[in-house]
């Protein structure tokens, strides 16, 4: 699954541009603060668990809750946030669909800076019910549940000079549990990293990093044991532009896996832009195209965003190589202070390279919000989810809800 992987690489890379880093704190407020949030849901689906053939429609009630906690006083912050929830179900006798506790999640991160370094700690537990309408790149099929665990930590010198050198390490362990899918097993992954930067010139940064990985499944005798490095360069413009270019090389089991890729990234008066394109040769030695697109553009009504992304990549549950794209389009549009509509469409598609086994997803959705007070909304919404795996037929699904939604903030 492309978050699984994306979680775990944020990890790994936090301290590769240790002498040129991003400061969270100065986009916040410092302080001590406390979130709280609760949805109350109404909910029917003609195919919730987006079976070929429908299980029975299904009607439930869901309520969220959300609570995040933070502390930040500038040169360190402290972050916890805690999802969970409760879901009531009327659904025909053959279906799946949970009821009670359900997709619980709660997150840790701890950040210090001093004049010389920057430490970074993360961990994470989040649980996941399979049957319901996930992200269009979680391609986990059947009913049953998913735990993922993640821990790590990154620490970098040098954050102010010419030179900056870094470490990081990460364990990530999925667990399985009730599934109907017999291919979904246990695993973990432990990866360690270290990286190195230099400053070439005031707008001018080398970057070093090399990294090892093991991963097991459940039953394995053996790990499967990565090494890998890259180098990269770039280059900040006046404007605030930036350019940038990688070589990556990976030494796995099956074989080697290399890449190039180039990076312009643009401010724009209401917005930005970012490409990468790239190529990659995978172990099977095809050569296929990448990319990473994003557009964001402010508009006086609203806002647009767009994303395209096609990468090569084994980060997923069983370490399979992957060719991974997905498509992502979002618009909001204000019709006044208090009413708003939202557009998404997503698609997603996975092709094992080894045999060209491919799995796709797609979803859209339509909301329209309505803010009640300063705490209160409203919203009415529409989902449409499609399926589409190689070993079986495709499945559709129509959700229509009300959602009636509380968020509110306060010092402590």
């Amino acid at each position: 699954m492309k978050e699984n992987a994306t979680s775990f690489a944020v990890l790994l890379c936090g301290s590769l541009l240790v002498s040129m880093p991003v400061d969270a704190q100065e986009a916040g407020t410092k302080g001590r603060f406390l979130t709280f949030g609760v949805g109350q849901r109404l909910q029917y689906s003609n195919n919730s668990e987006l079976t070929p053939t429908s299980l029975g429609s299904t009607t439930e009630a869901i309520t969220y809750l959300n609570f995040g906690l933070t502390t930040d006083t500038g040169s360190s912050s402290f972050q916890v946030d805690a999802n969970l929830e409760l879901r009531f179900a009327a659904a025909s006798p053959e279906s799946t669909t949970p009821t009670g506790l359900n997709n619980p999640f709660l997150g840790i991160r701890y950040q210090t800076l001093s004049a010389f370094s920057v430490f970074d700690f993360n961990a994470s537990l989040r649980q996941t019910t399979l049957n319901q309408n996930q992200s269009v790149t979680d391609f986990d099929t059947g009913s049953g549940k998913r735990g993922n665990y993640l821990i790590g930590s990154a620490i970098g010198w040098g954050k102010d000079s010419p030179f900056g050198y870094g470490l990081s390490a990460a364990y990530e362990a999925i667990d399985y549990s009730g599934t109907s899918d017999p291919g979904l097993i246990d695993a973990q992954r432990f990866k360690i990293g270290a990286n190195a930067s230099l400053a070439l010139s005031p707008t001018t940064l080398l970057t070093l990093g090399v990294d090892r990985s093991d991963f097991k499944e459940e039953g394995a005798s053996s790990g499967d044991l990565k090494i890998g490095g890259n180098a990269g360069l770039v280059v900040r413009r006046a404007n605030g532009d930036a350019l940038s270019a990688n070589l990556f090389v990976d030494n796995t089991e099956t074989g080697q896996l290399q890449g190039v890729s180039a990076q312009y990234q643009i401010a724009l008066p209401h917005g930005s832009l970012s490409f990468t394109p790239g190529l990659t040769r995978a172990t099977t030695g095809k050569v296929y195209w990448t990319s990473d697109f994003q557009w964001q553009q402010n508009l006086p009504t609203g806002n647009f965003s767009a994303e395209w992304s096609q990468e090569v990549t084994s980060q997923n549950e069983n370490n399979e190589e992957i060719l991974l794209s997905d498509v992502s389009l979002s618009y909001a549009y204000d019709l006044d202070p208090l009413n708003s509509l939202r557009f998404n469409l997503d698609w997603a598609q996975q092709v094992y390279t080894a045999n060209n086994d491919t799995s796709s997803n797609a979803s859209f959705g339509a909301v329209w919000s309505r803010t009640i007070t300063k705490d209160w909304n409203l919203d009415l919404g529409y989902i449409y989810r499609l399926s589409d795996k190689s070993a079986d037929d495709g499945a559709q699904n129509n959700t229509v809800y009300l959602q009636l939604n509380r968020k509110f903030m306060s010092n402590y």
